[in-house]
């Protein structure tokens, strides 16, 4: 499977799992194709391989088989930090850093944490209602501003 207009693409991805003296197999052979301002929800009942997909597609994990790649190039920190946002349930902000240094982890992951990429931060901290809010540690921020910072991340 091979579409040039997807900014994501994975193809033949399985994932398995050792359980006791056996393997289970998680996925087996999932391919997508995600274009340019296209949506894709991923629906599933508990285990069904949601989270382990997502981790593959994000390159957090690496498949057993198969391949994934954002605009043509395998994934990577630094694509990943490019195109793919992350939000985790938990927040999973660092509790020592502020939060527009939070917002600037993905670019420091990526060696990029220049002055657009600050700019960057600084607007996606007023675009969910922030700004005044840049320079506090997550304990200083309630349960739902922290999931903004999140989100801007």
């Amino acid at each position: 499977m091979s579409d040039p207009a997807a900014v994501l693409q994975a193809s033949g991805l399985r994932k398995t799992y050792p359980s006791g003296d056996r393997r289970i197999e998680v996925l087996t052979g999932v391919d997508l194709a995600v274009a340019v301002g296209e949506s894709l929800a991923i629906r599933g009942e508990s285990g069904s391989g949601k989270s382990t997909l997502l981790n593959l597609l994000a390159g957090l994990d690496a498949p057993d088989a198969g391949a994934v790649s954002w605009d043509g190039a395998p994934v990577s920190a630094a694509r990943r930090a490019r195109y793919l946002g992350m939000v985790f349930q938990s927040f999973y902000l660092i509790p020592e850093l502020d939060a527009r240094e939070n917002v600037l982890m993905a670019a420091r992951l990526a060696g990029l944490p220049g002055t657009a990429e600050r700019k960057r931060a600084e607007e996606l901290l007023a675009r969910v209602g922030l700004a005044e809010r840049a320079t506090h540690l997550p304990a200083q921020l309630s349960g739902g501003e922290r999931q903004r910072v999140a989100v801007a991340r």
